[in-house]
This record gives C-alpha cells, structure tokens and sequence, in this order.
C-alpha cells in the first residue's frame, strides 16, 4: 500500500475505503494498478516515507528517529532529493529487520541502489 501512496495518495484513500467497504477485489487491484502507472511527486514521497516510518518508529533509536525527521525538513526544503528520504528508510527497515515494511514493492526502485552501493 506504501507504493499506492507514494504514487497517488487519492488513490490511497480510495482503496483503504473500498477495503473497509468489501468492495470487489478485481476494482481494488484496478485502482492499485491506475496508482502505481502514476509519477511520485516530492509530497506523495514525503507522505509515504513518513507513513512507511510510522510503521517501525517503535523500532529505531531516538538518534536514527532524529535524524529521519531532519531528512524529511530538508527534503521539504528542496534540500535533498525525495527519493534520499526513501534510501534512508529502506536502510533503517533493514537494520531493524523491519520484514513487514521490506517484503512489499515499495523499496523496489531504490533496493538495487542501496544493495550495490
């Protein structure tokens, strides 16, 4: 769900509804496939990073915590680039085993770069 966030958070709230609502599975995946054909924009990256970090807050240390909401104010400043908030939450997922955040295909596009750097 982080990917439909990241790509479209109207669409992200449209499908949680239509989850809540029992609505078809074949019009959920139909509104998961329009979400992810969309471009990320720096606030729908910010959105899911950061939601994406409210899944493993409990996990990390206070300085990992402070650091990640620094990224998010310079990246809010067109200081760094979105997708350096989504590297550094992929990096703490994997430090603290977070499985339930790193097994979706939300991290996909970044995976590589981080593994082969």
């Amino acid at each position: 769900m982080l990917l439909v966030l990241e790509r479209s958070p109207a669409t992200f709230q449209q499908v949680k509804t239509a989850l809540e609502e029992g609505v078809s599975p074949v019009r959920i995946l139909n509104l998961i496939d329009a979400a992810v054909e969309r471009t990320p924009t720096s606030a729908s990256v910010i959105s899911a990073a950061t939601y994406g970090f409210d899944q493993i807050r409990n996990l990390v240390t206070d300085a990992e915590r402070e650091e990640f909401l620094a990224l998010v104010g310079t990246v809010n400043r067109q200081g760094a680039p979105a997708t350096a908030l989504k590297v550094a939450l992929f990096k703490m997922a994997n430090r603290h085993h977070a499985t339930a955040l790193l097994e979706g295909t939300y991290f996909d596009d970044v995976r590589s770069m981080v593994e082969n750097a």
